[in-house]
């Protein structure tokens, strides 16, 4: 059970109480720690002397009274989640929280190797965690709400770090939403009589029912002469958890990492990497070792400790690190109990391919190719995996088979260490082409590498070659196709090489470089595209410069571009808010720049707001525009200006969502794929935290737009927030939603009268430590040193039911009627009750 419906939410709102309610609070809550603590009656005492009223039997027994707490479940010390678990005066009289059997298996404990345990129901709650298992004790902490299990490592499944169970994964409720965005633009001349009227809608469409998840994609554009509606994608699909990935039938994609992605039309299992905790997402080095005693084990990489466990005597291994970065050695330091230390370096890089030992990345594809521009739709099946071997070495491969086309690939991928990583794969393709057979192959190296002594980051560096007779698979429907394109003039690619290089320069800056290369057999020159950039911050202050190039080939264009920009914070004149200036210079468009000012307003930063000015020339004279973004929990509201030399336009649009729930119809900011439902009842306008300009509607509902599927999000209510008749239980909730689930975040909140009362029998204080339970279902709580106690959750009028003693045997009743009573500002009433004494005990409900 609940002791207090929330008065620490509302400690800063109800500032003249505060004293009164942290005295109930400290001495109803923090009496006792734990069981084997001891209560002094003598430290309570008035000024005259000490208080003989005293009731604490129950503290003295087990630290607090059975019922239902929230707590935070931590194992050999590490957190693993937090919920309710109800606890129960055990044999010896002290409080011991009730656990089951699947609750321990799903928190890594090994129940199956314990007979006792494994032979109970899976869902039937035990309390003698420690004659189960040998060794094992479970503590609470009542004043941080922890309870601490401590169980022998020979006991527990090996579990990477991070793991969320799959006992938690929530498939969420079924629900039905769109997601919409419509936008419109008028448009006129300077010069002539000619206006533009542009209209664009978007709807992205939603149906879970269970596991399943249904979705669509729509547009409808109209222009002056024209309107179109379409429907681009429609897909279903649903996760497969038992082969850690998610089966879609409908439109979609092919993965790119082997082959070049395409669209289709069919079905695809594919692996979902989301599944899998982040400690084990990636690529990262399994570290091995050996130590000479229980030791303690750090790895760091660039200096910055990543991971920190304890070892037994003897051979240890280490296979769950998080990819915190491409490359980059790392170095252990094994620290012996005499604390004595000895240190290795294992070298350690990745390019994207590579997946750690034991890691696979799988897909299975069947449909036809899809795209709008092309008649052709072939059929054909696609297979890719990539699985990580020992000694930093990853095979991966895959095949494609058409009517008129074949691709099988191979490759593999290892880390050099210090010499970084690279992966080297061969495709070879037989296409048929206007009935012409034509084979080729493509060859493909791709290399990363960190360089620590100058903090250089090579992220990727990649070069491919194919000879004249290769096609890829989207290359060989195009070719086949007979809708003109400008593509085909160019012919099948040649060869492409890729760069991205980051430099850092401490104090001074930071300096990156991209680009890539690309030419085709059929084309002189090169797609060509090059950036330059260096950025720094000084006092606040950002400045920039970069230069960019590009070439296309078959039509001699080619631009230079150098841009060179410096923005400020103008706090001093209003807060949030900054201002900045950019030059640039291009070949094709002259020299412009450009003044802009832009900030963000009112609570949570939901107006955001923005003026520009600029000027260019070769003919291009001023130009400007404004907007104004309004984002609440509803949606989206903008609407901008734009002017030229030439033409006026004005922007307007608006974005949002709606969710079709078994509870009704909730409105909504624009949301992603997997998103929440709050509900807290009767709590209007409540804010979400971390969330800008997120609050609950008049029925207590919001829509939290967007989740990380798989693992633990924390929701939280601002208990600053909640109406002065509204108190919580709890303001934050956990969920772990799976991919697109609409999941439910409740919270029990309690709509009614808060007051801070003093009971009283026959001109006495009722008993400290003794139970109060409004009759009505309003609240409970527990009496301070004087006879206070706080209830949240009133009605106007009804019955406060006391109880103490051995078994509650003892209790009193309290009527009370606040009709016509005066609320202070702080939302408490204050009022002396008087308690009368009952032969028999009162009833709880």
């Amino acid at each position: 059970m609940n002791i207090l419906h929330g008065p620490e939410n509302r400690l800063r709102k109800s500032t003249p109480y505060r004293d009164a309610i942290l005295g109930i609070v400290i001495s109803g809550l923090g009496v006792v720690a734990r069981a084997a603590d001891h209560f002094n009656p003598y430290a309570l005492e008035e000024v005259n002397g000490p208080i003989q009223n005293v009731d604490i039997e129950r503290f003295e027994n087990g630290g607090q009274i059975p019922g239902t707490y929230h707590v935070g479940v931590f194992l050999n010390g590490r957190q693993l989640e937090s919920l309710d678990l109800n606890f129960v005066v055990a044999d010896k009289g002290d409080l011991q929280a009730e656990i089951t059997p699947q609750q321990l298996r799903a928190w890594g404990v090994n129940v199956e190797a314990f007979p006792a345990l494994a032979q109970l129901d899976a869902a039937k709650p035990v309390t003698n965690l420690g004659q189960l298992i040998p060794q094992a004790s479970v503590t609470h902490n009542f004043n941080q709400q922890r309870l601490d299990l401590s169980i022998p490592q020979a006991a527990l499944r090996s579990i990477a770090r991070g793991t969320v169970s799959e006992d938690r994964w929530d498939q969420g409720i079924n629900a039905l939403w769109v997601n919409y965005d419509v936008s419109g633009s008028n448009s006129w001349s300077n010069s002539i009589a000619d206006t533009s009227n542009d209209y664009y809608t978007g709807l992205r469409s939603g149906l879970n029912l269970g596991s399943w998840r249904l979705r669509n994609f729509s547009t409808y554009a109209k222009g002056n002469r024209d309107y179109r509606w379409e429907s681009i994608d429609t897909y279903l699909y649903r996760d497969v958890q038992s082969l850690k990935g998610q089966l879609i039938l409908g439109d979609t994609a092919t993965p790119s990492d082997i082959f070049d992605s395409v669209r289709f039309r069919g079905v695809q299992l594919a692996s979902d990497t989301n599944m899998l905790p982040d400690s084990l997402k990636g690529y990262a080095p399994t570290i091995s070792g050996v130590a000479r005693s229980n030791a303690h084990v750090t790895v760091r990489q660039s200096g910055y400790i990543i991971y920190q466990t304890y070892v037994a005597p003897g051979p240890f291994v280490i296979s769950d690190l998080y990819p915190t970065a491409s490359s980059g050695d790392i170095d252990v330091t094994v620290e012996e109990e005499d604390g004595t230390q000895h240190s290795f370096t294992q070298p350690f890089a990745s390019v994207a391919i590579m997946q750690r030992e034991g890691g696979m990345k799988y897909s299975l594809t069947a449909g036809t190719f899809r795209q709008a521009e092309y008649d052709g739709a072939p059929a054909f099946t696609q297979g890719t995996m990539a699985y990580g071997l020992p000694g930093n070495l990853t095979l991966y491969g895959g095949v494609i088979g058409a009517q008129r086309y074949q691709s099988f690939s191979a490759g593999v991928g290892y880390s050099l260490g210090d010499l970084g990583a690279l992966s080297v794969d061969v495709t070879q393709a037989d296409t048929d082409i206007d009935d012409q057979p034509r084979v080729g192959q493509s060859y493909r190296f791709r290399y990363s590498k960190a360089f620590n002594e100058t903090d250089t980051n090579l992220t990727l560096a990649s070069m491919r070659y194919s000879t004249k007779g290769f096609f890829s698979f989207e290359e060989s429907v195009q070719f086949n196709d007979d809708t003109p394109s400008p593509y085909l003039a160019k012919g099948n690619k040649k060869s492409r090489v890729q760069l991205n290089l980051n430099q850092s320069l401490g104090s001074y800056g930071a300096l990156y470089l991209s680009g890539y290369q690309q030419d085709y057999w059929a084309a002189s020159g090169y797609d060509r595209n090059l950036s330059v950039g260096y950025s720094i911050s000084r006092k606040g202050i950002s400045y920039s410069a970069s230069l960019n190039r590009s070439d296309n080939p078959g039509n001699d264009y080619q631009d230079r571009q150098l841009t060179f920009s410096v923005s400020f914070p103008l706090d001093f004149l209003t807060p949030r808010s900054w201002a900045s200036y950019s030059i640039s210079q291009s070949d094709h468009s002259g020299t412009q720049q450009q003044l802009a000012l832009n900030g963000m307003a009112l609570e949570d930063d939901s107006l955001s707001y923005g003026v520009q000015q600029g000027y260019g020339n070769q003919g291009r004279g001023a130009n400007g525009n404004s907007y104004v973004s309004y984002l609440g929990g509803r949606g989206e509201v903008n609407a901008g200006y734009s002017y030229s030399d030439y033409s006026q336009r004005v922007t307007y649009g608006v974005r949002g969502a709606a969710l079709l729930h078994s509870e009704g119809l909730t409105l909504s900011q624009p949301i992603g794929d997997t998103i929440a439902l709050v509900k807290a009842p009767g709590a209007k306008g409540a804010r979400i935290e971390s969330y800008r300009g997120l609050s609950t509607d008049d029925d207590g509902f919001a829509v939290i737009p967007y989740l990380n599927s798989y693992r633990e999000t924390r929701l939280a209510l601002d208990p600053e927030t909640l109406g002065d008749d509204v108190d919580a239980d709890l303001t934050v909730s956990a969920v772990v939603p799976t991919n697109g689930a609409v999941v439910r975040a409740d919270y029990a909140t309690h709509v009614g009268r808060r007051a801070l009362l003093q009971l009283m029998i026959g001109g006495k204080p009722v008993p400290f430590g003794a139970k109060v339970v409004d009759r009505q279902g309003g609240g409970e709580a527990i009496v301070g040193s004087r006879g206070e106690t706080y209830l949240a959750g009133l009605p106007d009028n009804g019955v406060l039911a006391v109880h103490w003693g051995h078994n509650d045997e003892k209790g009193c009743s309290a009527n009370f009627d606040f009709t016509r009573s005066k609320q202070a500002a702080s939302g408490i009433l204050t009022a002396t009750l008087e308690c009368r004494i009952t032969e028999q005990l009162v009833s709880r409900n």
